[in-house]
C-alpha cells in the first residue's frame, strides 16, 4: 500500500522512473496491470492491491490534467461514472480528464441526444454535484488518502483496529520488569495483540505477523 501511495506522489524519483519504464502506465497514478506468468515480480504483487487502495483515496484537483472526469473519485463521493451511470452512457466525452471539459465559462459537456423528461431529475442531481467544483489552478493534481494505510492493510487480511480504553491496559505487560529492554518489547508486542480485534480463526495469522 505504501508503495502505491509513493508511486502516485513521487514523480521525480529514480525508482518510479524505472518502474514506469519497465511496466508502462495505465494513467498518471498507476502502472498497467502485470500479466506475465514467468518469474517473480514484486511490483506485480504491489500493483494487485490497487483495487483495495483505490476505494480509500480521493483526488485533489489542481490543474485537472491527470484526473479522469468520469473514472476518478475527485468529487469525494465516488467516481461520477458509478454515481451517475445513466448520465455517463449519454455523454460523448467518456475518456477525458477534467481540464478537457472545463474552461473559464464552466463545464463544457456534450451528449448523444436531448434528455427525456424522466431523465431530468438525475441530470439535475449530476449538475448539482458539479456545481461544488471551484475550478482549476496552476498546481499539479494530487492524491489524498481517506483512510490510514495501516487500516487498509488490516482490512485486507480481515482484521480491525480497536484502541484500548485505559492506558493501564497498555502498560500491563510492563508492570513486572520496569525499564528493561525486554519488558519494553514485551509491552509493545502485548499491546499490539490487544489493540487488534481479530475474528475467529485469525489467531495464528495474527501471531505470524509479528
Amino acid at each position: 500500500m505504501k508503495w502505491l501511495w509513493r508511486y502516485s506522489n513521487e514523480d521525480q524519483t529514480l525508482w518510479k522512473k524505472v518502474i514506469k519504464e519497465k511496466y508502462g502506465e495505465e494513467d498518471a497514478w498507476k502502472t498497467k496491470i502485470i500479466n506475465t506468468v514467468y518469474g517473480v515480480s514484486v511490483w506485480r504483487t504491489i500493483r494487485n492491491f490497487w483495487m483495495i487502495f483505490s476505494i480509500n483515496i480521493r483526488f485533489k484537483v489542481w490543474d485537472g490534467q491527470q484526473i479522469s472526469f468520469w473514472d476518478d473519485n475527485w468529487s469525494g463521493n465516488g467516481s461520477l461514472r458509478h454515481l451517475y451511470p445513466d448520465v455517463y452512457i449519454l455523454n460523448q466525452q467518456q475518456r477525458v480528464n477534467i481540464n478537457e471539459v472545463w474552461n473559464n465559462q464552466g463545464w463544457d459537456l456534450s451528449f448523444r441526444r436531448p434528455l427525456n423528461d424522466w431523465e431530468m431529475d438525475r441530470f439535475i442531481a449530476f449538475l448539482n454535484n458539479l456545481n461544488l467544483f471551484n475550478g482549476v489552478s496552476p498546481e499539479q493534481d494530487r492524491l489524498w488518502l481517506t483512510t490510514q494505510l495501516w487500516d487498509i492493510f488490516l482490512a485486507k487480511i480481515g482484521l480491525s483496529w480497536a484502541m484500548l480504553i485505559h492506558t493501564l491496559d497498555m502498560l500491563y505487560s510492563w508492570s513486572r520488569r520496569r525499564g528493561t529492554k525486554s519488558s519494553k518489547k514485551e509491552m509493545e508486542y502485548d499491546s499490539r495483540l490487544h489493540m487488534v480485534d481479530y475474528p475467529e480463526g485469525k489467531e495464528l495469522e495474527m501471531l505470524e505477523m509479528f
